[in-house]
This record gives C-alpha cells, structure tokens and sequence, in this order.
C-alpha cells in the first residue's frame, strides 16, 4: 500500500496537489482467446476523461489472476488541465463510468496488496 500511495503522491506538488486524482478500473477477465482484443470499454473512459479536461499522468495495472473473479485493476493519475475537470471529482464521473452491476458478486472493500 505504502508503493501505491508514494507512486499516486510522486507527480503531486503542494501548487497542484489537489488537481490530482487516482482513478481505479477493474477490467474483469475475458475467456480465454486465441488472439489478442482490445478492452473498448476503458479505450472509452481514458477518451472522456481528456475529453472532461484531464490528463493521463501516469498509470499502472495489477493483475488478479486467480479467485472469484480474476482480471486486472487499472489504476491511472489524473490531473485536471482545465476548470472543467478542477471541479469534478471521480464521485461525480459520468453514470457510464460506475461499473455495471453484477447480481451474483457484492462489492468486496478493503485494503489489498499491490505490488
């Protein structure tokens, strides 16, 4: 966790601190194919996002390969370039942004290791 927070506050500084934001994305895993394919969904979001004014500073993945519900976690740093995105925070991204709702898991919270 340590990692994670060091890597989420490098690219802040006290003039720009709170015009960055980490946004989380879990891209749960596909069934096993022969060729490659691209995650359209996610291409979507990083597009609104500049879209809405922010920046794509910096982002990592971590994998979950095994459990209930294998996939990956994308994690990016946002910073806001314009009044637009200084006013909006992830609370408030568009309704297409929340993850759709899956009848058979529940939201599991807690804090989990990332390496």
């Amino acid at each position: 966790m340590k990692k994670l927070l060091s890597w989420f506050k490098s690219g802040s500084s006290p003039e720009n601190e709170e015009q960055i934001q980490l946004f989380t994305y879990f891209i749960p895993s596909p069934p096993p194919r022969k060729n490659g394919y691209r995650e359209k969904e996610l291409d979507s979001i990083f597009e609104q996002l500049v879209e809405i004014g922010f920046e794509i500073c910096d982002y990592q993945t971590q994998a979950l390969p095994s459990g209930e519900q294998p996939g990956l976690w994308v994690m990016a740093r946002l910073r806001a370039k314009t009044e637009q995105a200084r006013n909006t925070k992830v609370k408030d991204f568009p309704e297409e942004f929340l993850p759709k709702q899956d009848s058979h898991h529940d939201e599991v919270e807690g804090i989990y290791y990332i390496d």
